[in-house]
């Protein structure tokens, strides 16, 4: 049996009252709710986000969500140079990504990687193993004013 149990709590931060609803199985006398209202909460988050996107995984992560943008998201503006050609991202997990990057690419920490473009090494390919690399914009812009 499902209760959903709803009640107002008083902010920790501002002092303000604000509505939150949880779902419990069985409800018990822990409250387990946020203590801040959403107002006080969101810089908290952002900065977690901010320090999480600063770290190694985080910028991959980052790195692989924008390879799946591109090549699954027809909403997304350059979706017709990748996904509308076919281009897949090979790397199911995020975490086989950075596997990859990690252990084959040998980036160890964010400073090699940061500011520098993925790359496919055969235009035509796929996000996959050994069709990825890294490339300094200038690099990068090269590359494909030759074709």
């Amino acid at each position: 049996m499902t209760f959903v149990i709803s009640m107002e709590k008083q902010c920790g931060d501002c002092g303000g009252v604000f509505h939150v609803t949880k779902f419990d199985e069985v409800p018990d006398n822990r409250d387990g709710y946020s203590t801040r209202c959403t107002v006080c909460q969101r810089p908290r988050n952002k900065k977690r986000r901010k320090e999480y996107y600063a770290t190694l995984k985080g910028h991959l992560g980052r790195v692989f969500n924008g390879m799946n943008q591109r090549c699954n998201n027809p909403k997304i503006h350059n979706y017709s140079r990748y996904g509308g050609r076919g281009i897949q991202n090979k790397f199911v997990p995020p975490d086989e990504f950075r596997n990859y990057v990690i252990d084959e690419l040998g980036i160890t920490c964010i400073e090699q990687i940061k500011g520098l473009h993925i790359h496919r090494i055969d235009n035509d390919g796929h996000y996959e193993i050994g069709n990825i690399k890294f490339l300094t914009p200038d690099e990068h812009k090269a590359v494909h004013i030759q074709r």
